[in-house]
């Protein structure tokens, strides 16, 4: 998906400190999950982490392929 398509979005503030909302947190979990929209305890926590230890910002999270990394 391209950046350009999240423009309401507060692209340069860090994941960490969105993921308490809802809609943004729907946006980025289907960015990390890429095609495989299955969901267990343990991806759930893995992306929990990754969200949470990562640093990032919104923008920089989203140009992550993040299928490649687990």
């Amino acid at each position: 998906m391209e950046i350009g398509y999240y423009k309401n979005l507060p692209m340069h503030r860090k994941v960490r400190y969105l993921i308490d909302d809802r809609d943004i947190a729907d946006v980025m979990l289907g960015h990390w999950s890429g095609d495989d929209g299955e969901f267990d305890m343990q991806r759930v926590d893995r992306f929990l982490s990754d969200v949470e230890t990562c640093g990032l910002t919104l923008e920089q999270f989203m140009q992550i392929s993040w299928g490649d990394t687990h």
